[in-house]
């Protein structure tokens, strides 16, 4: 059985969230023509921020950023690994 691992290494702007899903989005895609069944991101690929900005960032999980990935996820067929990501408690 061979395992095919997307490594994905992107720019990453400091709190341009947007831009950086969208960026993330691009790779995705790639993945997917590529035939991958992993998907692997940096950490802090969609705040681009350390923890002093946590607040601002955070999201809930379940939440947009993990709804979006799965989404995709689900639509291509493959996992995803996010890195790490903010959680935010409700």
């Amino acid at each position: 059985m061979n395992v095919k691992i997307a490594a994905v290494q992107m720019q990453i702007g400091y709190l341009d969230i947007d831009a950086n899903l969208e960026r993330a989005f691009h790779f995705l895609e790639v993945a997917h023509k590529n035939e991958a069944d992993f998907v692997v991101f940096p950490e802090l690929f969609i705040t681009g921020t350390t923890s002093s900005k946590v607040k601002e960032v955070a999201d809930t999980i379940p939440g947009r950023y993990t709804s979006l990935f799965s989404k995709y996820a689900e639509e291509y067929g493959f996992h995803i690994i996010m890195g790490s990501i903010y959680e935010r408690y409700k």
